[in-house]
């Protein structure tokens, strides 16, 4: 499973400064330089692509793609977007903000309140956090990051390898949550990812460990749904 991530960030790295350094493609902004960032104020729906610099949606405004490569994404409040990429930058998104999904290597996601999702929120190594009202109907997924989780629904499985997870104020995980297999066979109790789950959130599906964590479940009747896979290596 990590192997095709990996696999699929190099992909989309490549692909995205192709189309950043292809200026004749319609509809498209590219900036290569650095010493500005590109505001997108356009409402005809047409991608946003930036190298060496921030790609911005000003609030309010519905757009196609939008993609960075070595600088962040924003999108403000009441933004409509399809694909959301970045390589090596952050994104940070508004209140009331939909998109399709959000793609990411190198950065942390920041989501707003009452932010939609049709597909998957991942991120390779960055942490990611969704404030109140957050609706995914695909799946939270990271590999090297923390996820923070707030009145959230998420229609598929949470998951991570060596991140923290965390599960607050009435989220509900319609899937599974899934610690994949990291890469080392001994683990310190000091350093292990922690996984905490308060008594308002609950998981549908199982939790499933395939790696040592820190268990931190305020409702015992989540302790039934604990599959601990590691000992089967």
């Amino acid at each position: 499973m990590n192997k095709s991530i990996f696999l699929s960030k190099n992909i989309l790295k490549s692909s995205l400064i192709a189309t950043a350094l292809s200026i004749s493609l319609s509809g498209c902004i590219v900036h290569v330089g650095g010493d500005h960032d590109i505001d997108w104020d356009d409402e005809s729906g047409s991608s946003v692509s930036s190298v060496f610099g921030e790609a911005s949606v000003s609030a309010g405004k519905s757009v196609g793609d939008v993609s960075s490569v070595n600088g962040g994404v924003e999108l403000k409040d009441d933004v409509s977007a399809k694909q959301v990429d970045s390589v090596n930058g952050d994104v940070d998104i508004g209140n009331r903000v939909s998109v399709h999904s959000i793609d990411v290597v190198n950065g942390d996601i920041d989501i707003g309140e009452f932010f939609k999702a049709e597909s998957n929120i991942e991120s390779v190594n960055g942490d990611i956090s969704i404030h109140k009202n957050g609706s995914i109907s695909g799946s939270v997924i990271t590999v090297n990051g923390d996820i923070d989780l707030k009145q959230t629904q998420i229609n598929h499985d949470v998951q991570t390898t060596n991140g923290s997870l965390t599960l607050t104020a009435g989220t509900v995980v319609m899937g599974n949550v899934v610690y994949e297999r990291a890469n080392q066979r001994y683990w310190s109790r000091d350093n292990l990812p922690t996984l905490r789950i308060d008594k308002g959130s609950t998981v549908n599906g199982s939790i499933i460990l395939y790696r040592p964590v820190n268990l931190e479940l305020e409702n015992s009747d989540l302790a039934s749904k604990v599959e601990e896979r590691f000992n089967q290596q």
